[in-house]
Formats: structure tokens, sequence, C-alpha cells
């Protein structure tokens, strides 16, 4: 069992927890959406973010990251407030300003934690989105316009109650779900919202297709970014779908990515980006790769890699 120091306070946690369920062991209250301890760990709201030591100089998402023997881990800094103060502000940036009147005032865990971590007020001035309902048939109520994406609903379908009749797609604010048999077949991004109909037994061809055009479009913008900042050439960069391999250069200065890392979260799929372009001038994993890669790779690159070790596999499993 390793040992952390929550705030000062020294607890063990359990082989495999994570430090979210650390802090709350030392009795630490870690505010969070997308979280369930029934649930996969999605990542997406960001909302748990504590200050780890030894680890990056900013704060890190509690949910994902495993507790290990010798963490300082503090849920009380100024950074950390400051993140979670904007990261309550970017995910409200849409929502309605409803609040005082709406049904669930009193008794929404949205409002309870922006009252508790957040900045108290908005400084977005920008038009706001609105989104269309959802009809998911008579016993589900949808309010489109108040979801921040957490994922729960997706992952409840796919893991407690066994289907898959709803996903999310895209990324960010841009991310929506719907289909229906009646829209078009095509696939069709507008409006912010994305739609796709036709029969159910050609969807999951003519959504990969488009997610490898995606995939193709941010590859070869990753690259070049990743190729400007080391003064290289810019690099060729065609789809694989490998099932074990994320990524390959070749001696030709050609990058081969799997189209399957669309769906991976921003920072894990520049992370192979930024490999394959290390490995442009280094065709090794000498020290000297590493160091171009930390030149090149603006995250942490360990949090990536144990990105895809944990949940790699799950890039398969809608389209195998």
């Amino acid at each position: 069992m390793p040992k952390v120091t929550v705030d000062g306070q020294e607890i063990d946690a359990p082989d495999g927890a994570t430090v979210l369920q650390a802090c709350e062991l030392a009795g630490k209250e870690i505010p969070r959406f997308c979280y369930h301890e029934r649930l996969s760990i999605a990542g997406n709201c960001r909302m748990c973010l504590v200050e780890v030591k030894p680890g990056p100089p900013k704060p890190q998402a509690s949910c994902a990251l495993p507790a290990t023997e010798g963490q300082e881990i503090r849920t009380d800094t100024p950074m950390v407030k400051t993140a979670r103060e904007g990261v309550m502000e970017f995910l409200l940036i849409n929502h309605p300003l409803d609040c005082p009147i709406c049904d669930q005032g009193g008794e929404c865990d949205l409002q309870d934690q922006s009252v508790a971590y957040g900045r108290g007020g908005s400084r977005y001035e920008e038009n706001k989105r609105a989104v269309t309902e959802k009809y998911m048939g008579p016993l589900i109520k949808t309010v489109m316009t108040r979801c921040i994406h957490c994922t729960r609903c997706v992952r409840f379908s796919e893991e407690i109650a066994g289907v898959d009749e709803i996903g999310a797609l895209y990324r960010g604010e841009d991310i929506a779900i719907d289909w229906r048999e009646d829209l078009p077949r095509k696939p069709d991004f507008k409006d912010g919202a994305f739609r796709v109909g036709g029969p159910r037994e050609t969807l999951g061809a003519r959504l990969q297709r488009w997610l490898e055009r995606e995939a193709l479009d941010l590859f070869g913008e990753d690259a070049a970014q990743y190729c400007t900042r080391g003064d290289l050439d810019r690099a060729d960069v065609k789809l694989t779908r490998a099932k074990r391999r994320w990524g390959s250069c070749s001696s030709e200065g050609v990058l081969r990515l799997n189209w399957r890392l669309v769906q991976a979260p921003d920072f894990v799929r520049r992370s192979v980006v930024a490999h394959e372009v290390a490995h442009l001038v280094h065709f090794d994993h000498s020290p000297a790769f590493h160091a171009l890669l930390d030149r090149l790779y603006e995250d942490d690159i360990e949090r990536a890699n144990r990105w895809l070790s944990v949940h790699g596999r799950t890039l398969d499993a809608t389209f195998g």
C-alpha cells in the first residue's frame, strides 16, 4: 500500500487507488462531474485538479492519476483554486442564465459546485451556443443546453445498460450526440452538431470513414507544428489501421499514424505525433531522442503514455 501525503496528512492508499480516492480517504472533498466509482474513468471535466509532487508544476486530474509511493498531494493551494475556477468558468460558458428559476434549483450538483468552487461570475460576453433537444424515448428527458459533456450517460449506457444507443463524437464545445434513421446517410457536422442517419448496419463504416478524414487533417496540423518547432522539413503523414502500434516513422521521412487516435484526448494524440516527429531526427530511443521529444511536446509525456496504457484498448472497442 503506497504512503501518500494529502495536505500534510500521511495515509496508506490501497493498491490501485487513484489520487482522488486517496484524497477522499484523507477526508478531503474533491469536486468532480465526470467521475463515478462504478464507471470507467474519462477525465473529461477536469474539475478534480490537484497539485502533486513529484510531477509537473501544474494541476493534474486526480481521477485519472494513480496514487504512488511518496506523493505529496495538495488540494487547497492558490494554483488549484485558480485552476478549478477557470475550469468551472469554461464549463458554464454556454450554460443558460436561468439557475434562479430552474426546476432543479437547490438540488443541482452543478449549481452547488459552481457556488463552492467557481469564481462567482462569468467574463464571457459572446453569443451562447444553443442545442436542439434530443428525443431518446418516453422515459428519458434531455435538456441539452445544460449538457457539460461529462459523458456519464454514454458510459452508463455502454457499461451498465449494455447498449450503445448513444455516444460522443468530435471534441470540446463541438461534441454532439445525435443519430436518427431519417437523417441523411452521410455524416455531417454543421451548426455545432454532428448528425448522421441511415441504416444502422452501415453506420459504423460511414462514421469510420468520416473520422479517418478528420484524423488525417489533425495529424497533418500537429506534425506541421512540431516540424516547425524542431526546425525540420514538413513531413508527409499517412494513416494506418494497425491494432498494435500507434505510429511509425520511415527512413523516407513518412509518418504513419493510427487513425483511432482521433478518438483520444488531444494531449494523447499530439504526444504520439510528437514522438514520431522526433524519430525523424533520432531513429532510436536514446537520451538525445528524449531530449528532443521534451523540447517538441508541450505537455507531460508520461501522462499521455499512462493514458494510452490504461485506455488505449478502448479506442478499438467501437470500430474493431
